[in-house]
């Protein structure tokens, strides 16, 4: 191989890595703060938007549904709690000791902002929260929508609001769907014109 060329496959090679490990941790967008000043995050893992802020003492079953804001001129609604993720229903709210990493918001917890689970909270412990700034899953228990099926009776229905409300909404809260793609994409096409000049040349 010619130092020219190899020369520039190294390049590609280490924008490829690049590219890949951005695109593999770009998974939370903070799309702005609504009429209340609240953020609106993005997971382009699960397609959800997330709602940065944990309600207290509001009806699990009727607050979600009811609940809208307005947002970059628009009124959202839509809102729900977290569902589990194609597992049978074994639990009505999460905490981090409680249930599995099976619903969307222990997946959000766990797998997208990389905390511990399982463990026993530990208040000396630096939790992954960012972007978020109302999410405190090792200390406050919150509502799955499956508790709508499992605390269905009288007795159940007097404690809704024994833990707090997170809601998502499906999808992105953006007017268009178009997500700017990362600078080491621009890089990385860069680099492969070049290489494709090269071989041009070659053959010329």
């Amino acid at each position: 191989m010619k130092p020219e060329i190899r020369k520039y496959f190294t390049w590609m090679l280490v924008l490829g890595a690049s590219f890949i490990s951005a695109v593999a941790h770009a998974a939370l967008y903070v799309r702005g703060q609504d009429a209340q000043g609240n953020q609106l995050i993005y997971d382009d893992v699960q397609n959800l938007t997330w709602y940065d802020y944990s309600f207290q003492n509001v009806n699990l079953y009727t607050f979600p549904a009811s609940f809208s804001t307005t947002f970059d001129g628009r009124t959202l609604d839509g809102w729900r709690l977290p569902m589990h993720i194609g597992t049978p229903v074994t639990c009505w709210a999460h905490s981090l000791t409680d249930c599995s990493a099976t619903d969307e918001l222990g997946y959000l917890w766990k797998d997208i902002l990389d905390n511990p689970f399982g463990d026993l909270p530990s208040y000396g412990r630096a939790y992954n929260k960012a972007p978020f700034n109302n999410l405190s899953l090792e200390t406050q228990w919150y509502w799955l929508e499956d508790a709508w099926y499992i605390n269905s009776s009288a007795k159940d229905r007097g404690h809704v609001t024994g833990a707090a409300v997170f809601l998502v909404r499906d999808g992105d809260v953006l007017a268009t769907s178009t997500v700017p793609l990362p600078a080491t994409f621009w890089l990385f096409a860069s680099g492969v014109t070049a290489l494709a000049g090269i071989r041009r040349r070659q053959h010329h």
